[in-house]
């Protein structure tokens, strides 16, 4: 279900095909262990994929 009178679309609210997507994804368990957190391997921004190493690389603006 979406959340119009918030903004929400269609492409947003569950990871599917077609669908726009904001997370990270770590080496580890962080609900086990929270240091876990900080071992971001790659970001997903509105469905395009970051390597962390290249995030890492880029001068802040």
């Amino acid at each position: 279900m979406v959340c119009r009178g918030c903004g929400g679309s269609n492409d947003l609210g569950s990871i599917e095909v077609g669908k726009l997507a904001d997370f990270v994804i770590v080496n580890g368990d962080p609900l086990a262990n929270i240091k876990d957190a900080w071992n971001v391997e790659t970001v997903f921004k509105n469905g395009v994929r970051y390597d962390i190493d290249e995030l890492l690389q880029t001068k802040p603006l």
